[in-house]
């Protein structure tokens, strides 16, 4: 599998997380944490491995571009990619497993926005960002020195959603 390809599978299944989410959201009523969480946490393993890779896969070759539109559109999408990223992470520290059950509706409302902005940002990214790696310079993946720690992120994220107590309840 190419790095594209990776990064293509990747994309699908962010998406498909976010459908999810958005279909459990459908349901006026609190569902069971057993079905909650894992759902959550999906998404957010999703976008944790998703955003990585874009930057390290589109995003780096697309810097090196020779249009300058290219670049551009590269740096667009990245800044955007890091505001997505804090609009997640200040969701998950806003919604508790505790804070989305107390207040349902809500929770639902902020879940849908913030799916539709997911899903309009990987046909976004389809339609602008991907024309542009026919003529992009190729590079392998790499992580950057000052790369974000994604891994430290994701043990702190399933700590938010309570990952380990939903496995804990089940056994």
């Amino acid at each position: 599998m190419t790095a594209i390809e990776r990064w293509k599978s990747e994309q699908a299944e962010l998406l498909a997380a976010s459908l999810a989410l958005r279909d459990l959201m459908a349901d006026s009523e609190v569902p069971q944490p057993a079905r909650l969480v894992p759902t959550r946490w999906r998404i957010a393993r999703a976008l944790l491995r998703y955003l990585p890779s874009t930057d390290r896969i589109i995003y780096a070759r697309l810097r090196l571009h020779a249009d300058p539109q290219a670049r551009a559109t590269a740096v667009r999408f990245a800044a955007e990619a890091e505001a997505i990223y804090q609009a997640f992470e200040q969701h998950l520290n806003r919604w508790t497993p505790e804070a989305a059950a107390t207040d349902w509706a809500s929770y639902r409302a902020h879940v849908r926005r913030q799916a539709m902005m997911v899903e309009d940002r990987l046909r976004r990214e389809n339609a602008e960002l991907l024309p542009w790696l026919a003529t992009a310079p190729e590079l392998a993946p790499v992580r950057a020195p000052g790369d974000r720690n994604w891994a430290g992120d994701g043990w702190r994220f399933r700590d938010l959603l309570g990952v380990d107590e939903i496995a804990t309840e089940r056994a």
